[in-house]
């Protein structure tokens, strides 16, 4: 996936930093109160990147191309979320989010919304790609609101009984940045169970997703279980994760016995 950026910059320093301030003011007062936020266009265009980004999802049986197209356009957005983020770190016009930065690149990505340019379907090894170049404008105050979002999701998280916690209820709405940032917020929580049984009906809506995969993955490190990790990584890398790929490589063949 590759992305391009185009920055319109006019913050200074000094500002940037009560910038930050006052948005964790803000998070705090709406997350308590209920507090609406509206945004002005004159203070959102302050500081933004205008980017260009790739994203590809290879359908495979089970999916449908609306699941595809969604997918595709949600890992391109997802790269530039990303790359924006990091910028605005270095400038501290965000925050990195801790344990929380899963949850809140993948709500930002979802909440964007993007134009595609090019939206191509070639063939690799017998498997149509759904491959597209989008382009979206990202703001310091997308990732404040996915924030904002995230916190009130985790509030309707400890507010679940225990029957909602063991039958998940999965929406049909492609979502997929808020459908995996609940799997994480599940397990920063260090609900690990609730997460496993969460992310085996989400593999029923999203069922050759290698992100799915890489999250199961965590939960069963987090559950000390090597053997479901590395088979949960092993899918992943089938899938055509590179980095799942890469995790794998972090456990040894088994040993042949003579």
């Amino acid at each position: 996936m590759k992305t391009y950026l185009y920055h319109h910059s006019h913050l200074t320093q000094n500002t940037s930093l009560k910038m930050v301030v006052l948005f964790a003011a803000v998070v705090e007062l709406v997350v308590l109160f209920g507090i609406p936020i509206v945004s002005s266009s004159a203070a959102t265009d302050l500081n933004s990147f205008e980017m260009e980004a790739e994203g590809s999802y290879s359908l495979r049986g089970g999916d449908t191309k609306p699941l595809a197209q969604s997918l595709a356009v949600f890992a391109a957005k997802r790269s530039a979320v990303q790359a924006a983020a990091r910028y605005f770190s270095q400038k501290e016009l965000i925050e990195l989010f801790g344990k929380k930065r899963a949850e809140v690149i993948n709500i930002t990505a979802d909440n964007l919304t993007s134009i595609t340019l090019q939206e191509n379907w070639p063939m690799m090894e017998n498997q149509p790609i759904c491959s597209v170049r989008i382009k979206l404008v990202i703001k310091p105050s997308d990732f404040i609101e996915a924030q904002i979002e995230n916190l009130q999701l985790e509030k309707k998280v400890s507010a679940q009984s225990y029957r909602e916690e063991m039958e998940p209820v999965i929406s049909n709405e492609l979502l997929p940045g808020h459908d995996i940032a609940e799997a994480y917020r599940l397990i920063r929580l260090q609900s690990l169970r609730t997460a496993l049984i969460y992310l085996d009906r989400l593999q029923q809506k999203y069922p050759n997703w290698p992100d799915i995969f890489e999250i199961k993955a965590l939960a069963f490190y987090l559950q000390h279980e090597p053997k479901k990790m590395e088979a949960a990584l092993q899918k992943a890398c089938e899938l055509g994760s590179q980095s799942g790929c890469s995790d794998l490589k972090m456990f040894p063949p088994p040993k042949v016995r003579p």
